[in-house]
């Protein structure tokens, strides 16, 4: 009976998590989803302005997956060139690291005042922006209650005797804490809730930062993978987005995984606590991989060319 209480208890807030993160995605892009398109399109002529675009959309959508099926598009009907839509790609990746820094700092203080926020524009609210900011709103105190709730849930894992035995084998095999990573990020079909639910198991301290860190570089690969999963049936000039998107998070993961097997970094200087270090270490992640393949978007535009030819090459701007 404990053990069915507890995965009840843990799947319900693992649901919660889940719907607060749609929640805070659909009503950001139902109030600024034009908006957000018209960030793009201004952005069109720098890959740089291109990356800023995709930081700001990726932040407020909490979604890097929902920002590149939305510049996939763009690139499927010719509006964006591939080259653009995977600088944006890339700015969304760290987009969703700024949410996941945010949304896992000390603020449960913040959830009624959001929640009294939020429902009474929801509630009260004439206007649809202003309904959807209340929707906003009340997404991210779910997000913090489903928080809370995953700590709850998962305090009687402290004195289990099959907990030690589980995440010394994460620790001490990485490839194996990659692979697992990847397959959350995938299941839940978000890399900000994989994280965030992450980041919660450091703090309850039931997950060390040893097998924390390649679960995060495997949620990013994962993350990547949904994209190639939803665009699979698309255009061909919109699975080079998600393509080029893979191919840059599967070489810098294994990367940064073979940088953890042989460096022990130094990520208490940039935070204090496991589960800080944890996002922060996910936050250096996608800002690493920003700045080194940014300069590198041309060729790994030609790439995606290779692989998935499109039956209509027009010129990309």
């Amino acid at each position: 009976m404990q053990l069915s209480v507890f995965l009840l208890n843990l799947t319900a807030a693992v649901v919660l998590l889940l719907y607060s993160t749609r929640m805070v995605r659909t009503g950001v892009e139902r109030a600024f989803g034009a908006e957000l398109r018209n960030v793009f399109m201004l952005s069109r002529r720098s890959t740089v302005l291109n990356s800023f675009a995709g930081i700001l959309a990726a932040a407020l959508l909490q979604s890097s997956t929902a920002v590149a099926l939305l510049v996939s598009g763009f690139a499927a009907t010719g509006v964006m060139g591939v080259t653009g839509s995977l600088a944006v790609v890339l700015g969304a990746d760290l987009g969703t690291a700024v949410a996941v820094q945010f949304l896992s700092l000390d603020i449960a203080w913040l959830m009624p005042v959001l929640l009294v926020a939020g429902g009474l524009l929801f509630l009260k609210g004439s206007a649809r922006v202003i309904k959807q900011i209340g929707r906003v709103l009340m997404g991210v105190a779910f997000i913090l209650l489903s928080l809370r709730m995953i700590g709850d849930a998962t305090e009687p894992l402290r004195s289990s005797p099959y907990l030690q035995p589980v995440v010394q084998h994460l620790s001490d095999d990485l490839l194996t804490a990659f692979a697992g990573g990847a397959a959350l990020a995938f299941v839940f079909h978000s890399s900000v809730a994989a994280i965030l639910m992450l980041a919660a198991f450091c703090a309850q301290g039931l997950l060390p930062l040893e097998a924390g860190l390649p679960l995060v570089l495997g949620a990013n690969v994962g993350s990547g993978l949904i994209a190639v999963w939803l665009t699979r049936n698309m255009h061909g000039k919109a699975r080079r987005i998600a393509l080029g998107n893979i191919v840059v998070r599967v070489s810098g993961g294994i990367a940064a995984l073979m940088l953890l097997r042989h460096v022990a970094l130094p990520l208490d200087v940039v935070a204090s606590t496991p589960a800080r270090q944890l996002v922060s270490f996910h936050f250096l992640f996608n800002a690493a991989l920003l700045v080194a393949f940014l300069p590198l978007v041309v060729p790994l535009a030609a790439l995606t060319r290779h692989l998935v030819p499109a039956d209509d090459d027009q010129a990309e701007v």
